[in-house]
């Protein structure tokens, strides 16, 4: 409660402050609703790599297991939704460290299992969102070349593809859709 009317008052640095006197516990019940305020209070402030190192560390307490619950996928997939975004704004800012070629050797560090292709799929759309087309096709081509699951990838394709039908780039559109097919052949090899 206090905490929601500090962000209301944009009182960001304050709910830090008061969050951290609250001291949540990993085996507390709120403990990932703590994390992710500190994490938004951190980011509102720019302060955008204390925001993804307490991203990264709610992320040790909800490991990738072959087990995991519907719940735990959907809170990892918030987790790495809230790192494509907060990585996708510093790029957008220009803060020094940030670069769309390091979110993905970013993400695969934090081994994101299912919740790949959502993540990648959020960061490929965050780019189209500015137009920035040369840098989704770096993007794009960088997550062909890396070994990932073909539905992984194929996700980030059909974010660039649906750009190139919109631009009328048809050549561009062709090229994909032979891509899409070879990496749909390769997945049904598997």
């Amino acid at each position: 409660a206090l905490y929601d009317l500090l962000v209301k008052k944009q009182d960001f640095r304050t709910a830090i402050t008061y969050h951290r006197k609250l001291g949540a516990k990993p085996e507390e019940p709120y403990f990932s609703l703590v994390v992710d305020q500190l994490a938004f209070a951190h980011f509102s402030l720019n302060e955008i790599p204390q925001a993804l190192k307490l991203l990264e560390s709610e992320l040790t307490h909800i490991p990738e297991t072959e087990a995991m619950s519907t719940p735990e996928v959907m809170e990892r997939e918030k987790v790495f939704g809230n790192i494509a975004l907060y990585m996708f704004t510093a790029i957008d800012r220009k803060l020094p460290g940030y670069s769309t070629a390091g979110y993905l050797p970013y993400v695969l560090k934090l081994k994101p299992g299912v919740t790949l292709g959502r993540a990648l799929t959020l960061f490929a759309n965050l780019i189209r969102s500015r137009g920035w087309d040369s840098e989704l096709q770096a993007f794009q081509t960088q997550v062909l070349a890396a070994k990932i699951s073909p539905a992984a990838q194929a996700d980030v394709l059909l974010t660039s593809f649906e750009s190139q039908i919109g631009k009328r780039r048809w050549a561009d559109v062709r090229s994909s859709a032979q891509i899409l097919v070879q990496l749909g052949t390769r997945a049904l090899a598997a």
